[in-house]
Formats: C-alpha cells, sequence, structure tokens
C-alpha cells in the first residue's frame, strides 16, 4: 500500500483527544503541532499542559532559530495570559546567550501570575539578573543555575 492511499487515522480522533495527547510534549513540541494544518492550529490550546519545559538545544536541533525560538515563548507565555490558564512549572535551559536577562525577567512574572511553583532555569553566566524571582508569592522549588544577582 502506498502512503498517499493510508488512512489518516489520528486525524480523524476528537480535538480534546488530540489536545491531551499534545499537553505531553515538550513544549516546542507542542507549539510545532500548530503547523500540521488548519485543524491542528487550536488543539494546543485547549488541554494545555500546565508545566513549560523550554531547551534551547532542543529547539535548535530542529532547525529552529534565536528569533523562532524567541517568538515561540512569547507566545506560549501570552495565551496563557490571554486565556487565563495556570502555569505551575517553567523550566528554561539556554546554553548560550541568546536570550537576555530582560526576557527571562518578564516570562517570569507572567509565570508568575499564572501561580507558577515550580522554577528551574539554566542560563549561561547571567549578571544582574533581576530579584523579582524572591517574591513570587506560589514559588515551592527554586533553581536557578549560571544567574548572579547585584545586591
Amino acid at each position: 500500500m502506498q502512503m498517499a492511499e493510508m488512512d489518516d487515522r489520528i486525524s480523524e480522533l476528537p480535538d480534546e483527544t488530540l489536545s491531551h495527547v499534545i499537553s505531553f510534549l515538550p513544549s516546542e513540541d507542542a507549539f510545532s503541532t500548530r503547523e500540521i494544518s488548519k485543524r491542528w492550529r487550536p488543539l494546543w490550546l485547549l488541554y494545555p499542559s500546565p508545566n513549560l519545559d523550554f531547551d534551547d538545544q532542543r529547539f535548535f536541533k530542529k532547525g529552529g532559530s534565536y528569533s523562532s525560538f524567541k517568538d515561540m515563548i512569547n507566545a506560549t507565555i501570552y495565551t496563557r495570559r490571554l486565556h487565563r490558564q495556570p502555569i505551575k512549572s517553567f523550566c528554561l535551559r539556554c546554553h548560550n546567550n541568546t536570550i537576555t536577562a530582560f526576557d527571562v525577567v518578564m516570562w517570569l512574572i507572567d509565570a508568575a501570575e499564572r501561580g507558577i511553583a515550580y522554577l528551574d532555569v539554566h542560563l549561561p553566566d547571567t549578571p544582574n539578573f533581576h530579584s523579582c524571582v524572591f517574591n513570587f508569592r506560589n514559588l515551592v522549588v527554586l533553581k536557578l543555575i549560571g544567574i548572579h544577582f547585584s545586591l
């Protein structure tokens, strides 16, 4: 049987089922499901995982650029704010200086407003990071690597 003759059984699943499956994917992959077709575009929003996990190396291995990595995070955070969806866990791993401390602080402030409890940020040698992370009300776990605070 040729590939063109095969049935697309996955697309026959209800939106709720597809969204549930998407919610288990890494954030980069969940976001990229929007590119599959017009039908898939809103699915990543229906049952989003409250856990965001961004890794620039995973993203770049798939051919993504710095600007598209930043745009993806901005779109994900903005959409959570717009739809009043919670963010319980926020993990960001950047292995080179692709993201500014200002960008990260803005994302974290938005995440804190969504109820973040677990924060794990790995940045390469980031001086003068804003100490606002110590004021997040719901924060239970804080892991910061490569971040320096000025007093």
